[in-house]
């Protein structure tokens, strides 16, 4: 409550080294929740001043959560949310620091400094839980730093692998993280073919999923309307890197032509299938595969706008005119 109040935060900020330096201490001894979210709340009021303060907050943070996650019991509720709450701090940092002027060193600091945070989520079984803050944080990365670095590049491939083996939940978090890529870095992913492909090879494995043996969902067959929510974010992937690529992905055009006819085609049929079936589900999914309809006609249009010769070609050689 103090520190939401502006008339306090006002007589705070002279003394800002002070405050935090007991807020660090403070942690040391008792890092808890309460105390970490009392930090990001103190850090968005006072975002102005906080540049110099900024990276010796993320190396408390950054230390603070390798040190729940690599020594906390898996079942310690607390040690979890204490650990969630410190990536909120590292994130609401990197939002307050990107109106800032001449903050680009800070953010190549801060960058290194989040690695092994990202990493140790990235890899471990017991860091599932993070994913969703994790992609966030990634996302805020790419967003605002000056320069990409390869160790951002180097997580998209990842990204992908988590999404498909463990993070089907989060197909929104993980478009939304891979659109950064897509928006604030066009360029650089243009240059890079295999990553376009990557992301391409990740619409479609949605669009058309399949699991290796003795993966995927236990003792069940795996179903389009399954997915069809997926499918919508990978639909509107698809979109973002035509609207954003343009002409560089030219190349791929008729592979990504193929597979949004295909697509479209075999949602169509599902759509007048489930509208014949008296299942219970049957409304709630046909309302489904009328909104992946709708992004699948809207990515067709981006491929249109991109190259419309190449594209109708595409179409002519499918026997779609």
């Amino acid at each position: 409550r103090v520190v939401k109040n502006k008339s306090v935060v006002e007589h705070i900020k002279p003394h800002l080294a002070q405050v935090f330096h007991e807020y660090f201490r403070l942690i040391n001894d008792i890092p808890n929740e309460e105390v970490v979210e009392t930090l990001e709340i103190l850090i968005a009021h006072v975002k102005d001043e906080v540049g110099p303060f900024a990276v010796e907050i993320a190396k408390r943070m950054t230390g603070l959560f390798l040190n729940i996650i690599n020594n906390s019991n898996p079942e310690d509720d607390e040690s979890a949310f204490t650990a969630l709450q410190c990536l909120r701090v590292l994130n609401t940092l990197l939002h307050v620091l990107a109106p800032l002027k001449d903050n680009s060193e800070v953010f190549a600091k801060l960058c290194l400094l989040y690695q092994p945070v990202i990493e140790r989520c990235m890899r471990g079984e017991d860091a599932h839980e993070f994913l969703e803050d994790v992609l966030d944080l990634i996302g805020a990365l790419v967003s605002f730093c000056s320069q990409m670095t390869p160790f951002l590049w180097s997580l998209i491939p990842r990204i992908i692998g988590a999404y498909k083996s463990f993070a089907l939940d989060h197909v929104q978090n993980v478009v939304v993280c891979l659109g950064k890529y897509i928006a604030y870095a066009p360029k650089g992913l243009s240059e890079r073919v295999n990553l376009i492909k990557e992301m391409l090879g990740m619409a479609a494995w949605t669009f058309y999923p399949s699991y290796p043996q003795g993966q995927g969902p236990a003792n069940s067959m795996v179903s389009e309307i399954d997915f069809l929510v997926a499918g919508q974010y990978a639909g509107k992937m698809i979109s973002m890197m035509l609207i954003h690529l343009g002409p560089k992905i030219v190349p791929l055009l008729p592979d990504i032509s193929k597979l949004l006819i295909k697509k479209l085609s075999s949602t169509i049929k599902l759509h007048e299938e489930l509208q014949r079936s008296n299942d219970e589900d049957a409304k709630y999914n046909v309302a489904k595969t009328g909104g992946l309809k709708v992004i699948i006609l809207e990515s067709i249009a981006a491929a249109m706008y991109v190259n419309p010769a190449l594209f109708l070609q595409k179409c002519s050689q499918m026997g779609c005119l």
